[in-house]
Formats: C-alpha cells, sequence, structure tokens
C-alpha cells in the first residue's frame, strides 16, 4: 500500500497506490498498473446503443487487467477518456469471459462540463487466432452530468432530468469488440 509501489519479481497478494510496477502480481489496483510480464491488448469495441467506438491498451495480470484509451461518440464526435479495471478467466485456448468495469470521460470545452459514463459488463470471447479474438456481452450504463441532454440514453432507459442538479440516465445496452495482440 503506497503512493509508487514498484516490486522485482512477483508480488504475491495486492498492490494499492497511484502507480504500481511488477514483473506480475496477483492484483494491482491504482492509477497506473504494470506488470512487465503481464498480458497486454489492444481493444477496439462499440456500445452499440449510443454509438460508441473506442481504442484502449487492456493490461494487466492473469486474472485481472486495466484500461486506459480514448474514443468518441460518432453522432457528437468529441474526444472522449475512457478509464476501467477487469477480471478475467480462460476457460479454454479459445474461449474467456471478462467482467468489467469502465468509466468513459467526455469533456465539453464550450461549457468546460464533464459529463460521465459508469458501465458494467460481462463480455464472452472467441480467439479466432492466437492474436486476434472477438467479444461480445451486456453492459449495464449510467450516464451522469450537470447538463444531460438526455441523448445519450436510448427510449427505452431511464432518465432523470431536473431543471438544476444532476441528471442521471442509466440503461442496459450491448458491447461488440476485438481484441489483438491476444494471448
Amino acid at each position: 500500500l503506497g503512493t509508487i509501489n514498484v516490486a522485482s519479481g512477483r508480488v504475491r497478494g495486492v498492490q494499492i497506490g497511484l502507480v504500481n510496477v511488477a514483473d506480475s502480481s496477483d492484483f494491482s489496483l491504482g492509477l497506473v498498473n504494470v506488470n512487465t510480464e503481464g498480458r497486454t491488448h489492444i481493444d477496439v469495441w462499440s456500445e452499440l446503443e449510443v454509438g460508441m467506438l473506442f481504442s484502449a491498451v487492456k493490461h494487466g495480470g492473469q486474472h485481472w487487467h486495466s484500461f486506459y484509451g480514448i474514443g468518441t461518440r460518432l453522432t457528437d464526435p468529441n474526444l472522449m477518456a475512457v478509464f476501467g479495471i477487469g477480471g478475467h478467466i480462460r476457460f479454454a485456448d479459445w474461449f474467456y469471459l471478462n467482467v468489467d468495469g469502465l468509466a468513459y470521460l467526455a469533456p465539453s470545452f464550450e461549457d468546460g462540463e464533464l459529463n460521465t459514463l459508469a458501465q458494467a459488463r460481462a463480455v464472452a470471447g472467441f480467439n479466432v487466432i492466437d492474436e486476434l479474438a472477438f467479444y461480445a456481452g451486456p453492459a449495464f450504463n449510467a450516464a451522469i452530468g450537470r447538463k444531460q441532454d438526455n441523448e445519450w440514453a436510448p427510449d427505452y432507459g431511464y432518465r432523470h432530468d431536473p431543471e438544476t442538479g444532476i441528471a442521471i440516465a442509466m440503461w442496459p445496452g450491448a458491447t461488440v469488440g476485438m481484441q489483438v495482440l491476444s494471448e
């Protein structure tokens, strides 16, 4: 536990800090996590119901990973950041399951507001070849912002958009993507 954790060799246990570095670890939780002998992938995915397209580096240990990426909403192009953490279980050489928690950050340069989309998703992945996998699965989304225009949420979503204060929209969705540099 610390601000910056650097370990040589394998960490048996948990690293918690702003920056965590190790050859490998059972679990690292921080803003930046680096496992020099861990899994590293490039993921590209879409949130179908809201028209978002993202790309991220997914990096971590045998059973966990962190996301660091960028993307946009195709119907309202604006650069967005995505950060997240997730769990990974490989059932066979060709099949895996990931459970992820992601935060999408959409700054508005016009009014200085920051809209946030929080997402929990479970995706099943299928390796076509060793270096390429496709995945898909359900997601649950919650958009939070001070000036939410509620166009993030599809018509079937829940919306609460008061005149003043925090606006919230929630809805189920779907994620479809691909992973390169697969293990």
